[in-house]
């Protein structure tokens, strides 16, 4: 089992443990967004040694960028069950709140990966000024988040998603907390009829 270092108290946290269960390497969703992590990254050349996946759940996704990108990756979240399906890797793992800051961690990474986090933040705001304080000097932040105020249903609810976003108010959350968005990026347009069917 991989060792779990615990930094900070439970908390309750809204994410549906059932969807652990759909992350998996091979899931076809799971590589599309790996795609466009890759695709992000290439386009901000910022050289990285080492990446920080904030609400990692069990890890898979720092799994794939460990792979690609030949550099450790740590990983925190505050869902123990998650973390605890997590399998080794060259990175550490904590069970840790992001808004207390721990002076540890603060700016020590080049990377800081928030994949399909923020819209369970009830103040996304707060937690992305929070997730800034962790990346080194030049760093770059990764964000993805479901799209389309369309498309949010009671799938979304269950789930423990507060919203959905549109361009306009992802990059107005990002200028809200001091940065200015490198490139913003739809991506799985193909599965929009899925997503409606799914809603009605």
């Amino acid at each position: 089992m991989t060792e779990i270092e615990t930094l900070s108290q439970p908390k309750a946290v809204a994410m549906a443990d059932e969807l652990y269960q759909f992350g998996t390497e091979d899931h076809f969703w799971m590589q599309w967004r790996h795609f466009q992590v890759l695709r992000a990254l290439r386009s901000a050349k910022v050289p990285i040694s080492r990446g920080l996946e904030i609400g990692c759940g069990r890890a898979v996704a720092r799994k794939m960028l460990e792979r690609d990108l030949d550099v450790p990756v740590d990983g925190c979240d505050l869902n123990r069950a998650g973390l605890e399906m997590a399998e080794p890797a060259r990175g550490r793992l904590f069970f840790y709140d992001i808004l207390e800051l721990n002076p540890s961690l603060l700016a020590q990474y080049d990377a800081v990966f928030l994949l399909d986090v923020v819209e369970h933040i009830r103040d996304d705001a707060a937690f992305l000024r929070a997730a800034l304080q962790y990346l080194r000097p030049g760093g770059v932040i990764v964000v993805n988040v479901p799209a389309s105020l369309l498309l949010f249903s009671q799938y979304d609810r269950v789930t423990g998603h507060f919203r959905r976003y549109t361009r306009r108010s992802l990059a107005d959350l990002f200028r809200r907390c001091g940065v200015e968005p490198g490139g913003l990026n739809h991506w799985g347009l193909s599965m929009v009829p899925v997503l409606l069917t799914r809603k009605m």
